[in-house]
């Protein structure tokens, strides 16, 4: 267990590292894009639940520690992540690769612009 929570955590520290850090973005144009590509899966309110976990309040909150209408993987419960921006963008940039073992089934975001505006919306989600 411990050789995996490690190896997950040393994993998402470098494939997360190939995502550089965007100053800014436009949460307005990040809310579309979440409409677009998040919401079929998640909310941005914990009054109702879908697929996956509320997007409420998730920067600052310890992954895996929210509900979902499916359960969640081991690598979300056991990574240790706490979610930031920059682990947001870089998770949302290749969620398999970031965190591999996690069930969430996207391909991820290839356009930084795209990436930090995404990221831009969900830091205003209380």
């Amino acid at each position: 267990m411990i050789k995996t929570i490690c190896r997950m955590g040393l994993g998402l520290g470098l494939t997360l590292a190939a995502v550089p850090a965007m100053a800014g973005g436009d949460a307005a144009a990040g809310a579309r894009s979440f409409s677009m590509k998040c919401g079929v899966c998640h909310t941005t309110n914990g009054d109702k639940l879908k697929i996956g976990p509320t997007m409420a309040g998730i920067m600052g909150r310890k992954a895996g520690t929210v509900a979902a209408t499916t359960t969640l993987s081991d690598a979300l419960l056991n990574g240790g992540i706490t979610w930031d921006q920059d682990i947001m963008r870089r998770f949302l940039a290749n969620p398999r690769q970031a965190l591999p073992g996690n069930k969430m089934a996207f391909t991820g975001i290839k356009d930084p612009q795209e990436l930090d505006n995404l990221v831009a919306y969900l830091m205003t989600l209380k």
